[in-house]
């Protein structure tokens, strides 16, 4: 089973580290990132002139090394389970199958650059980062959430999970940038070990244009390596496709409170849209005026049908708080199984999905009473 190129998640994952742990009290401090990974790049920005302003990062990704057998008894979940490695994923709480990811613990080292416009800017940058990670320490400092995705056939046909009628937890549905197809997907919270190999800044020459600031990190952390099914009996490898992958989800984990009654509704699909540029003939399109945005959602028959019982919940986490929108749809075409909404720019601006910052859309209907 191959899923996309885990290790863009980690480069990702290096801009929440830097922006809410390192400059937490400097918002949007950071004007660019740029990830390498071999010879190939991608930025996350679309800002225009976003590439000009400073200071800038570039974070590549050194090498992994996989320690098989490794992982910290007192970073994982103790249970009576034989491999102390997996955790479950995915629970059909219908059918009583659970899906359970093994992991094997991985060092995998990264070079982050800081293009500074002064040389300033570019100690106070190396001041931080040593006030706030100490030298050769590994540090349990941060949390991120990645989607990893599961084969539509293992799901649908080995497994047999009925997604309209089962109730699965931690099951959602992201779009493939490279496919141009809806996939579904698991949520998978990361909490590595965090150490700082070294740091340097290159400010000697009064006469260059930038500035950097450059510091070697360690990440300690598991890395997803098969899929288990122990009802069944079932074992799959999971490959990563080494392609550059410009569209990872990855996020600061959110908590959900529960107060009260146990819900009376059903969430039947949760469709993560991590980016404005869709044009997808069946998916998600996005469309503006200078007043309102339009949200078209189309899917194929075979895929998930657009029944006029559901109702639609747009929202955003923010600081572990949600920014949401209820929907009915203003046109409903049932013969084309399309849906469009209509948002103010107002209401639009609160949840536009980026990459570490993705818009959630729950389709939900209320059970009877």
């Amino acid at each position: 089973m191959q899923i996309h190129n885990f290790l863009c998640d980690l480069l990702v994952s290096i801009k929440l580290l830097i922006d809410t742990y390192l400059f937490p009290h400097k918002p949007k401090y950071i004007k660019s990132y740029e990830f390498n990974l071999g010879n190939r790049s991608f930025q996350l920005s679309k800002e225009p002139n976003v590439n000009y302003s400073l200071p800038a990062v570039l974070v590549s990704i050194n090498d992994e090394t996989i320690n098989f057998g490794g992982r910290r008894t007192d970073l994982i979940m103790r249970n009576d389970l034989d491999n102390i490695n997996k955790t479950p994923v995915l629970y059909n709480e219908t059918k009583n199958i659970v899906v359970y990811l093994h992991e094997e613990q991985t060092q995998v080292f990264f070079t982050i650059t800081f293009n500074c416009e002064t040389q300033l800017e570019a100690k106070e940058i190396a001041y931080t980062i040593k006030r706030s990670l100490p030298l050769n320490k590994n540090l349990n400092i941060f949390t991120f959430m990645s989607y990893l995705e599961i084969d539509h056939n293992l799901l649908l046909d080995l497994l047999n999970f009925n997604i309209p009628f089962d109730n699965i937890q931690n099951l959602y549905t992201k779009l493939n940038y490279n496919t141009n197809k809806p996939e579904y997907c698991f949520s998978l919270q990361h909490n590595p070990l965090v150490r700082l190999d070294s740091v340097s800044t290159n400010i000697s020459d009064t006469s260059q244009s930038t500035f950097q600031t450059q510091l070697e990190l360690t990440y300690t952390i598991p890395f997803p390596q098969y899929l288990i099914v122990e009802e069944l009996n079932l074992i799959k490898t999971i490959n990563f496709s080494f392609n550059i992958y410009n569209h990872p989800v990855v996020m600061i984990p959110s908590t959900k409170y529960y107060l009260g009654e146990k819900v009376n509704y059903k969430v039947d699909r949760c469709l993560l849209l991590q980016s404005e540029e869709t044009s997808f003939p069946d998916g998600i399109k996005i469309s503006k005026t200078d007043t309102q945005v339009y949200i078209n959602i189309e899917f194929e028959f075979s895929d998930f049908v657009l029944d006029s019982k559901y109702l639609y919940r747009f929202y955003k986490i923010i600081n572990n708080e949600r920014v949401f929108f209820i929907k009915e749809p203003s046109y409903y075409y049932p013969s084309e199984n399309k849906a469009v909404f209509i948002f103010t720019i107002d209401e639009y601006s609160a949840i536009i999905p980026e990459n570490t910052s993705p818009m959630f859309i729950e389709f939900y209907y209320y059970l009877d009473s």
